[in-house]
């Protein structure tokens, strides 16, 4: 008998729900949630209680070694703009109760720039290829014209993330300690329920690592569906980041799409109005918070 025939035998649902990669089971007793996963879960929940950390759904006892069981907590309907600040608050506080500094060696920091500035060029190459290339036309295709008459935020994000990488770089210096802490590592809209109290789910992802992390993840599952800028100011207001850690973060959000001109159409269209409202976003985060850097 496998991990999830001894849980339906230990809970007799009345009623199984497919949601996703999660299984609900409905019992006279209540509603559980059924989740395949890798982690240990107790272990999480044991570090993230010991920090004062409780934003998290109910454990069951009754855990299989590749299958977690927890109280299903049903979302309540709200605008995403306040979902949106609620998630920033419960994420502020996880940041501010896990975080401590960490010992490092100058490689980290060396690695991380190369990376990063390889990631640029390449892009930065791309972008000019295509601008060459697309010049030569005398007829365009929308998704050509689209990108040419957007070309100048493509070209300034790309300078934008080159200095802000460059003063990341300058500021990191020679230091051996950076700030890390318990990030989550895949925040979006739907891995936060709101319900009489607020929880975080599907952990899958979770380390120890910079806070940085968390919100460039974010700022690219909800550029499109919210205010980012807002929620962001209200994150920093309750966990400041220091100006290595904003740089970081400014350098990321300004990196363009990598963009392929074989897709479809319409496909392509679309990818590229929304990389015209991704960095547009990220130019005002950068203007916003530039008295900080």
């Amino acid at each position: 008998m496998n991990d999830y025939d001894v849980l339906y035998n230990i809970y007799k649902p009345t009623d199984v729900i497919k949601k996703g990669k999660v299984i609900i089971f409905k019992t006279m007793q209540g509603d559980y949630v059924i989740k395949k996963t890798d982690i240990d879960y107790y272990y999480l929940y044991q570090y993230l209680f010991s920090r004062d950390f409780n934003y998290v759904p109910n454990l069951s006892k009754d855990n299989r070694s590749h299958y977690v069981v927890m109280d299903y907590e049903k979302d309540i309907e709200v605008d995403h703009n306040e979902k949106m600040k609620d998630l920033c608050n419960i994420v502020s506080l996880l940041h501010n109760k896990t975080c401590y500094f960490k010992e490092i060696t100058l490689d980290k920091y060396d690695e991380l720039y190369h990376k990063l500035l390889n990631n640029i060029l390449l892009i930065e190459e791309q972008y000019q290829k295509y601008f060459d290339s697309f010049l030569e036309k005398e007829i365009y295709s929308p998704a050509e014209y689209l990108f040419l008459r957007n070309y100048s935020l493509f070209y300034y994000s790309i300078l934008a993330s080159k200095d802000y990488l460059d003063r990341w770089k300058k500021r990191v210096g020679n230091k051996t300690r950076e700030r890390v802490c318990l990030i989550h590592n895949h925040l979006e809209l739907d891995h936060f329920i709101k319900n009489d109290k607020d929880y975080l789910i599907s952990w899958e992802r979770y380390r120890v690592d910079t806070p940085v992390i968390d919100l460039y993840h974010l700022y690219q599952n909800t550029y499109l569906k919210v205010d980012f800028l807002d929620s962001f100011l209200l994150y920093l207001d309750k966990f400041s980041w220091n100006k290595e850690e904003l740089l970081l973060f400014l350098c990321m959000i300004h990196i363009p799409f990598e963009l392929d001109f074989n897709t479809q159409e319409r496909e392509l269209c679309t990818k590229i109005r929304h990389l015209i409202i991704y960095l547009n976003k990220a130019m005002e985060v950068g203007s916003k918070t530039a008295k900080e850097v």
